[in-house]
């Protein structure tokens, strides 16, 4: 057990005192070992032990069993913490960012992520440095973020790149944004297979709020429900785009949209009621407002219900 003023106590040894104990550790440590390594390399060397980090990860096959899974997970999260951490230029961060999400299928097919930690490395960690090193490029040069986006979700079989564009598009201009609705729709358009169709789509609709271009987002909306075997807009559909447009304060479109849904629809009754309510306020409709708070809470007490009703 570490003793609480270990720290104290070590940031008054010598230099050459503690120099020595980490040389000493490494010749019995690989986790030392890496450690010290990481604390003596030149901003040169780093970049380049990073990309065969990376490298080495995407040729990898031994599979990792449920316990070494810990481990793992440090030697990740050691990997994206360099990624962030060494000196280097924007560029060459966000490319090695983005290596590393290509790592994805290597790692998923010979590890056991029951946990979902190996997993959070993807979706936490990295998506934050994606984040961060998106914003420092797209000041200089957003084509490049513009490309590797359409690349890096071309292959996104394990999820881990869903939120890719969501942390990308709040840092881009909207004409780099336009560009990318233009570029993903197209390649909705030429996907045989209608799941991965909509997959596009779903993007489109994510850069469509970013824009505030509830056109944009109807259209997406629909066009995203077409092949279904139902001629009928779904509700959830309809709800979608309804609450885009009160979001967007487009208060008599979103009526329009909740009035597609009949009084008798039970699916999503809650969310509509929910809507319904908030978009009476912004109406002026005070006793339209009650009767449906009202109807909401008969359904479903809950304070929330409560609280709306009686404000």
């Amino acid at each position: 057990m570490i003793k609480k003023d270990t720290l104290t106590r070590l940031k008054v040894l010598d230099r050459e005192v503690l120099a020595q104990a980490l040389f000493d550790l490494t010749e019995q440590s690989d986790d030392a070992q890496a450690v010290v390594d990481r604390l003596t390399r030149t901003p040169d060397e780093s970049y380049k032990s990073t990309k065969r980090s990376i490298a080495a990860l995407k040729r990898s096959s031994r599979y990792i069993q449920w316990s070494e899974v810990p481990a793992f997970v440090r030697k990740l999260e050691n990997l994206v913490e360099d990624i962030n951490q060494i000196a280097i230029s924007a560029e060459q961060r966000f490319n090695l960012i983005c290596s590393f999400f290509e790592t994805d299928q290597a790692t998923f097919d010979r590890v056991d992520d029951s946990s979902g930690n190996v997993g959070d490395v993807y979706c936490f960690s990295a998506l934050t440095v994606f984040g961060e090193s998106v914003a420092n490029l797209a000041t200089t040069n957003q084509s490049v973020i513009a490309d590797e986006l359409v690349r890096l979700i071309s292959k996104n079989d394990y999820g881990v790149r869903d939120e890719l564009v969501d942390a990308a598009v709040v840092h881009l201009d909207d004409s780099t944004i336009r560009d990318l609705v233009a570029r993903f729709s197209e390649r909705s358009d030429r996907e045989p297979d209608s799941y991965l169709s909509v997959g596009w789509l779903r993007y489109v609709l994510a850069m469509a709020v970013q824009l505030g271009d509830t056109r944009l987002f109807e259209i997406t909306a629909l066009e995203s429900v077409a092949n279904l075997d139902n001629d009928e807009v779904p509700t959830n559909t309809k709800l979608l785009i309804a609450s885009n447009y009160f979001k967007n304060s487009e208060f008599e479109k979103a009526k329009c949209w909740m009035d597609e849904i009949g009084p008798s629809e039970r699916s999503h009754q809650s969310e509509r009621n929910q809507l319904l309510v908030a978009l009476h306020d912004k109406l002026g409709n005070p006793e339209e407002r009650d009767r449906i708070a009202r109807e909401q809470f008969k359904c479903s007490p809950s304070k929330d219900a409560l609280e709306t009703l009686i404000l």
